[in-house]
């Protein structure tokens, strides 16, 4: 036989053979020749509308947890001070103190709280907050408490050392309490970091407070170290200054009273009184003009904690910010509850002497009015009352010829214009999103069976993009489906374990795209100064940790590249304000171009890794997006229409909305009255603070995303329930409607120096026209929203 036909004969059977072991064994080989292999199936549509995700929501298997099991709950005293009971003791009726509706001021001591915001610390004052713990648990052996610059996520991993860390501590397993002193933490990075661009003055803390957000949590770990439960997110606290309280529905106070000596000088009783009276005018007698006029307040609210007694040549404005920076204002008197100077007003004739000689122009005309400032219904607020005024003449008897004081020149600080775009409801994950993934590069045979077929071949139709969900094959199916399905039946008979496996996915995912910025910001951007770039990369690295959560980005979502495409240009012109790049850098829109292009090239690389939990640990899929949560969302648009730069700024907001009486006919908006302890006033989403406004070049435009955090798995701060999803679910789809208010407050110097600073006249008085802006909207939050008419 020709030894060339034997050669050909000996290895075809040999690769008969070869196929024989590999196809023939276990399972039938009919459908497992590459071109004939049974598959997953691909790209099968979702059919569920997004009211019937709703309705299937399964809380345990959602990729972005909002409710827990920690058996550690954590509260936090509502103000410094420690507070009388911790949450865990029986209060009887009798421990509670009645308000004496006929005393002058009431005290209100701090409080615990569970309520997710609903602690603030005023920078300068008793900066120690007290916080309290109850545990529930016999494994639990220690308590851990953490506080952070940052969001915490959910991973396991990293428990003990979460990116922000900036103090811990352990408790015994036991109801306990623990203090921090708050002067201690380090401010957010992402605060503003451009103070030296503007004038710093003293009153600036108050005409234009901002407040700083600290994350708490604690959790419980057993002998071994691991973690009891599910831990939680934790609470915040501000800490900063107080900013105004406005309310839900506005209200209309009446002005209280001002009294003062029908005369100048002390106030005296007997044969030649001065006594205090109501009056709307008073005249200097004494041609000397050399003495005090006395005042007091009378009839002030309770709460109240700070009073101003301001002296102006300009008639007095009552709006709730309008004490802050009055125009015109020549002399104040500021007294705070715990000096003898305020707490002497629960004596009926107390007053407090404004001492015309020191300021006062001769003849002048001034407006004398006195503000009770108490703290709003929102911790880190305050609400202004003000009393009626009292215009006193400042001249000799007689005199009729006043000084006439022009009004204040109002000039404009040159603010960004603000623009809403629209609003997106919640896009609810579907019900079997953890079976479906979506290619990112295209397998061989052999990557897609897990070497249960040999060849290299690439898979037809498997292209990037394309969509694979796992599902069961048919009874009668006995090719390498079956062994493939039990292993994804294994793989998901965890769901605590998958989902952990997500998140420290993620978490991966994310140092991964910190340390591709470090380099990208490295090698590129040409005009960052080479003595900045260390800077500049650590606010990178920052802007991943931080950044995305503060406009609401959730920290464990795999389709985080997706929600951060949105807003790329935004996160690079905030890192490089954060790294404190000043305006004499040529930063030009090219370099925000070239730094956003970087974020969002490196996150979209870091999110399609083809690493992502799967169950046959495939190499080139990810989740399929589509299926995924994706929380509420805002877009809103900044632009600079002047000539140079406009000022940085910080924005926050809420959504609220206030049941009326007519509306409890209705029975779920008056069972959820009844599940808050009576309560008319709802939040649907987590409240909004700490947003960074970036500087924006002349002619810059910035579409920024604001991504909405649903409220729940934490408290109200008006009733200790913890909302549920069902009860969330209720409002979100059962209220109507809601009202959406967001507000941005700059960065500013006072007007006089802004004045000056534009080359304006000197020994003006200036006042801004607008120091803040931003948008509101009311609408059903079930549904898109776009504005009929640009805002």
């Amino acid at each position: 036989m020709n030894k060339g036909f034997m050669s050909v004969l000996l290895r075809f059977f040999g690769l008969f053979l070869l196929a024989l072991l590999v196809f023939g064994c276990g399972k039938s080989s009919n459908n497992d020749e590459p071109e004939t292999m049974r598959l997953f199936p691909t790209d099968s549509p979702i059919v569920l509308s997004e009211t019937e995700k709703l309705e299937r929501l399964v809380t345990t298997t959602r990729p972005y947890p909002l409710e827990f099991s920690n058996p550690v709950t954590l509260y936090a005293a509502t103000a410094p001070g420690q507070p009388l009971y911790h949450p865990a003791d029986l209060i009887r009726a009798t421990d509670l103190a009645l308000i004496d509706e006929a005393a002058v001021l009431v005290d209100t001591p701090p409080v615990y709280s569970k309520a997710y915001r609903n602690a603030f610390v005023q920078k300068g004052g008793d900066e120690q907050l007290w916080f309290a713990l109850s545990v529930n648990s016999e494994a639990a052996v220690k308590l851990v408490w953490q506080v952070a610059d940052r969001p915490f996520t959910l991973d396991r991993e990293n428990i003990l050392t979460p990116p922000g860390l900036q103090v811990s501590g352990e408790l015994a397993a036991v109801n306990g309490e623990f203090m921090l002193n708050m002067v201690d933490l380090k401010p957010p990075r992402l605060a503003l970091a451009a103070d030296s661009l503007i004038d710093v003055i003293d009153t600036r803390t108050r005409v234009y407070p901002q407040q700083d957000t600290f994350y708490v949590r604690a959790f419980a770990l057993d002998n071994e170290g691991a973690v009891v439960g599910n831990f939680d997110r934790g609470l915040q606290v501000q800490v900063g200054y107080r900013q105004t309280y406005n309310p839900p529905l506005q209200s209309f106070s009446l002005p209280f009273d001002l009294l003062s000596g029908n005369r100048e000088g002390l106030i005296t009783f007997g044969e030649f009184p001065n006594e205090l009276a109501l009056a709307t005018e008073r005249f200097y007698g004494n041609d000397s003009l050399q003495s005090d006029w006395y005042f007091r307040p009378d009839g002030f609210p309770q709460k109240t904690d700070t009073l101003y007694l301001q002296v102006s040549t300009q008639p007095l404005t009552t709006g709730q910010d309008d004490w802050r920076d009055p125009p015109g204002l020549v002399h104040e008197l500021e007294l705070k509850k715990g000096t003898p100077a305020f707490d002497n007003f629960s004596a009926v004739n107390h007053a407090v002497a404004v001492t015309f000689p020191t300021f006062g122009v001769v003849p002048s005309r001034y407006y004398v009015r006195a503000v009770a400032l108490s703290p709003g219904a929102v911790a880190g607020t305050v609400k202004a009352n003000y009393s009626k005024t009292v215009i006193v003449y400042y001249a000799p008897s007689g005199e009729s010829n006043f000084i006439i004081y022009p009004p204040p020149t109002q000039i404009s600080p040159d603010i960004p214009d603000v623009r809403l775009l629209e609003y997106n409801p919640i896009k609810w994950e579907d019900s079997e999103w953890m079976y479906w993934f979506q290619v990112v590069r295209q397998p061989t045979y052999k990557e897609y069976t897990n070497g249960f077929s040999p060849s290299t071949a690439l898979v037809p139709g498997l292209t990037v993009g394309k969509n694979i969900k796992f599902e069961p094959p048919n009874d009668d199916d006995n090719s390498w489906l079956e062994d493939a399905w039990n292993a994804v039946s294994n793989f998901f008979s965890s769901i605590v374990d998958y989902l952990s496996k997500v998140t420290n996915w993620v978490s991966a995912a994310y140092a991964n795209a910190k340390a591709g910025l470090i380099e990208f910001a490295a090698s590129n951007l040409p005009l960052i100064p080479d003595s900045l770039r260390d800077e500049l990369q650590a606010a990178l690295t920052y802007l991943v940790d931080y950044g995305l959560a503060s406009v609401g980005i959730p920290p464990e979502l795999p389709n985080f590249d997706q929600l951060t495409s949105l807003g790329a240009d935004y996160m690079a012109s905030v890192a490089l304000e954060s790294a404190g790049i000043p305006e004499n850098v040529l930063i030009n829109s090219d370099t925000i171009q070239d730094l956003g292009g970087g974020i969002k090239d490196e996150l979209k690389t870091s999110a399609s890794s083809g690493s992502s939990p799967n169950p046959l640990g495939w190499k080139f899929v990810r989740q399929r997006p589509d299926t995924l949560y994706r929380p509420a969302y805002i877009l809103f648009e900044i632009s600079n229409p002047h000539n140079h730069s406009t000022p940085p700024g910080i924005l926050r907001g809420d959504v609220t909305r206030h049941l009326s009486d007519d509306e409890l006919m209705d029975g779920t908006k008056a069972t959820m009255v009844a599940i808050f302890g009576g309560s008319h006033d709802f939040e649907l989403y987590r409240p909004v603070s700490g947003v960074v406004i970036p500087r924006l070049l002349p002619g810059q435009r910035l579409t920024v995303p604001l991504y909405l955090t649903e409220y729940t798995g934490q408290a109200f701060p008006f009733h200790p329930h913890v909302v549920n999803q069902s009860e969330f679910s209720k409002m979100y789809s059962h209220f109507d409607y809601f009202n959406f208010s967001f507000g941005i407050s700059y960065d500013l110097p006072s007007a006089e120096a802004y004045a000056a600073s534009k080359g304006l006249p000197g020994g003006i008085d200036y006042v801004y026209s607008n120091v803040s802006n931003g948008f509101g909207f009311s609408t059903d939050p079930a549904f898109r929203y776009v504005p009929s008419i640009a805002q």
